[in-house]
């Protein structure tokens, strides 16, 4: 029988942690060893704090360097939705772009929205530009509410 573990489970261990400056690394060593359907949980934390602080560019090297442990599609979507929160500095959009071109083709809509919303914020980089766009385009024919509804929350 799997662990059911809602929102409102995680919501206290962020108030008790939250404030605690390792938390960031804490939650990225316990990644590596949850089974994947249980990433989220430690991501879903991650998002969490990336509400509350920015986080260091080295900070998202190290998370960049395990998005590929976002396999549940739980896992992705929260990691889709705390890189639309952080956006992606320069140095780790190599990295983290072959996981959002992948989400973007994801059988869940919402997580193509969010990888999608993800992907804007480094829209400009001409090394994405093209491909973004490209996506974008493909993006605003898609007929279902999430995506139009991540569209106009980002006026693209």
């Amino acid at each position: 029988m799997r662990e059911r573990v809602q929102i409102a489970e995680l919501e206290p261990i962020y108030s008790r942690f939250g404030s605690d400056p390792r938390l960031f690394s804490w939650v990225i060593s316990v990644l590596e060893v949850l089974e994947p359907e249980q990433v989220w949980r430690g991501i879903w934390l991650l998002r969490r704090l990336s509400k509350a602080r920015a986080f260091s560019e080295q900070e998202l090297v190290t998370l960049a360097a395990r998005a590929d442990i976002a396999e549940h599609w739980t896992a992705r979507l929260n990691l889709c939705q705390l890189l639309a929160i952080t956006g992606i500095p320069a140095p780790v959009r190599d990295e983290l772009f072959p996981f959002l071109r992948e989400a973007f083709v994801d059988r869940h809509q919402i997580i193509r929205a969010w990888a999608i919303s993800a992907m804007t914020t480094f829209r400009s980089d001409e090394r994405f530009q093209t491909e973004i766009d490209s996506m974008l385009r493909q993006a605003r024919r898609e007929p279902g509410k999430a995506m139009q509804a991540r569209l106009r929350r980002l006026k693209v």
